[in-house]
């Protein structure tokens, strides 16, 4: 039996995550133990004698797994009790492994951004989850962490200069970013176009496609953006993670609200009496949410728009494009150097606006501003998902509700602050919360 098993160790992000665990000053001093598993034996051997010191005594456990057999998957996932899921694509792969934690309680953690996949577990293993008091966060990653960790503290802030009653009206967060891509997840986007039915990528697509209930829609798209508190002037354009990252944010909105008022979604409010701790989470009824990439000049913005709308409209619609791209990409499993991963950033800034103050009409507007120091897709993935499962494993006791009772769940609805404080301790991370207007 061990702590954590990292499913798809020798995949390249699989070993970015298996080094960050291995090196962690947990483990050294003695708080978690850890295995790998994946299909290679011969490949986990290699990766195990790799990442051991000289002086390193502890012995590393090996597990040689077929994720499709689900006999297999199982016998292996019942050996564990978190399971760090780094085989994609999850559409393909990800069900049996989901399945098998569902079944036997054993808390899980993935990177994936498929939301497709995100759908079927939700509707085939959250209740079983929820029973078995497993704790299934999928999307612990650059998609889409580091979204939902933003939105959750610039509403905490919100409410506490505001009052647990106070509801959101509006919140975006515009990125930038530099950082490379691997084989693995050039493999992954080719396959969900070419594997994942057109009619599901449409409803994925849909606003509050993952969460239990619907809110108020973000209104219309536009090529260009301005964003508002802002300076300097700075605009937005959306991205091929924003979707995604988008209906992750919304289910953590829909758990938090049917939560704050489970028998009437529309009325979380109750003006003679105090909020409950739900009501204090949720984000209000009105809250509507979107996503950015940051661009400084607007010429530029328009221009990639349209760029970035042609060159998915191109893979979609012309297979000879995915031909090409498949050709030659990066081949699975490698990616950028230890030394281009480390030139890599990550900068999300989150703005968050109340609804207006009954009888001033003022609003109050905080900004939320996350910093890491890495390659977004990979360095800073392998901390945010290593660190998600170190709080299931060694923090379960101060993790929000949901996180101690199970269910298919977001990064901030499981952990929470924990996990922000994590992060911050991680040394990748700087994360800051402030207050920009003040109605009061």
């Amino acid at each position: 039996m061990v702590d954590i098993i990292v499913l798809g160790a020798t995949g390249f992000t699989g070993r970015l995550i298996t080094r960050y665990l291995h090196a962690h000053r947990e483990r050294k001093a003695g708080k978690f133990t850890y295995a790998i598993a994946g299909r290679s034996k011969a490949k986990l051997t290699e990766l195990a004698r790799a990442i051991r010191s000289d002086d390193d005594e502890d012995h590393l456990e090996i597990f040689e797994v077929d994720v499709m057999n689900f006999e297999d998957v199982e016998k292996v996932v019942k050996q564990a009790k978190v399971v760090v899921n780094a085989v994609g694509p999850y559409w393909r792969w990800g069900k049996p492994v989901v399945k098998a934690c569902a079944r036997h309680g054993i808390d899980y953690v993935d990177i994936t951004g498929e939301t497709p996949f995100v759908q079927d577990i939700i509707a085939e293993y959250d209740y079983l989850a929820c029973k078995n008091h497993a704790v299934i966060i999928p999307s612990c990653g650059f998609d889409s962490l580091p979204s939902d960790i933003l939105v959750f503290l610039s509403a905490q802030l919100l409410k506490e200069k505001n009052g647990g009653f106070a509801s959101i009206a509006e919140s975006y967060t515009a990125y930038s970013l530099k950082g490379g891509t691997s084989g693995g997840t050039m493999s992954t986007a080719i396959a969900s176009m070419e594997e994942i039915p057109r009619r599901r990528l449409i409803e994925a697509g849909r606003a509050y496609s993952l969460s239990p209930i619907t809110g108020t829609r973000s209104g219309k798209r536009s090529l260009v953006n301005t964003l508002r508190y802002f300076s300097p002037k700075r605009y937005g354009i959306d991205f091929p993670l924003a979707p995604h990252n988008r209906s992750i944010v919304q289910r953590t909105w829909g758990l938090l609200q049917l939560r704050a008022s489970p028998d009437s979604v529309n009325d979380n409010t109750a003006p003679d009496a105090s909020p409950t701790p739900a009501q204090v989470a949720a984000y209000g009824m009105e809250f509507k949410y979107r996503e950015y990439l940051q661009i400084s000049s607007p010429i530029t913005a328009f221009f990639l728009s349209i760029g970035f709308a042609f060159g998915q409209i191109l893979l979609f619609a012309f297979p000879p494009a995915r031909w090409l791209l498949k050709k030659f990409a990066t081949p699975s499993g490698q990616g950028p150097s230890d030394e281009v991963l480390e030139r890599g950033f990550l900068r999300g800034t989150n703005i968050t606006i109340s609804e207006p103050a009954p009888g001033s009409g003022k609003q109050t507007v905080v900004r939320t501003v996350l910093t890491g120091r890495g390659d977004p897709g990979y360095t800073l993935t392998a901390v945010m998902i290593s660190e998600s499962a170190l709080s299931l494993l060694l923090d379960k006791s101060k993790l929000p509700p949901m996180g101690q009772e199970g269910g298919i769940l977001t990064p901030s609805t499981a952990l929470g602050n924990t996990l922000v404080e994590r992060l911050r301790a991680s040394s990748r991370f700087d994360i800051e919360s402030k207050v920009l207007v003040d109605a009061e």
